[in-house]
This record gives structure tokens, sequence and C-alpha cells, in this order.
């Protein structure tokens, strides 16, 4: 199963054994390969399916964008499956302070030599 398609690492082991309170995002390219590189599925819509069912929150790539609809419209996938999706990954954002206006951002405070030092220890 490739991992973006794989439920149980997603959820079983990144979400319920790692206690993950984020949002999954699939390599460039990934989704579109559950059908196109590993035959996995044969449409799709299947592909849209099983990777957002398995818990593949954001595509990195074009899949998504051009597909999610077909899926959408074939009924393989309901509106709750893109809700859960969307609502994983914006919570990060706005915890993050995404949203936020700059002058708000915490991480925009740091100076220059803060952010070199932090750079170094990594």
């Amino acid at each position: 199963i490739p991992s973006c398609a794989n439920k149980f690492i997603l959820e079983t082991i990144a979400r319920e054994s790692y206690h993950l309170d984020g949002f999954v995002v699939s390599d460039c390219g990934a989704v579109s390969t559950i059908m196109n590189g590993h035959h996995y599925t044969s449409t799709v819509q299947d592909t849209v399916a099983v990777a957002l069912h398995a818990g593949t929150d954001l595509n990195c790539g074009d899949f998504y964008l051009k597909h999610t609809q077909e899926a959408l419209d074939n009924k393989t996938i309901v509106e709750a499956d893109i809700d859960k999706a969307l609502e994983r990954t914006f919570n990060i954002l706005i915890r993050l302070g995404y949203f936020d206006p700059s002058e708000q951002q915490p991480y925009r405070k740091l100076s220059k030599k803060n952010k070199q030092k932090l750079s170094l220890k990594n």
C-alpha cells in the first residue's frame, strides 16, 4: 500500500499511537503515483478517495486540485471527507498565526542573530 494511501500508517500509527495533532501532506506527485506508478487504484476518483480516507489531508502537487470535484460528483467522497482534511490543515495554520497580521506573528519578532543561533542549533 502506498504510504499516502495507508490508513494504518497515517491514522493508527501517526494520529492514534503518536498523537499527531496536525495535518499530513503528501510528497509532491505521491497521490498521482498511487494510480500511475503503483497501480493501486484505477481511477482518479478512487485515488482521491483512498488518499483522503487514509488521512492525507493536503496534496503537494495538483492531483487533489484537479480531481477532488470529480470524486465528489462521483460520490466516491463526501463533503465531510474534505471538511476533515481542511479542518486539520487550517487548525495548524491558525495556531501558527498564519492569518494574523505580520506585527502579531511571534515568529517575525525574532532578531536576525536569534534566527542564526537557532539555525545553528539544528
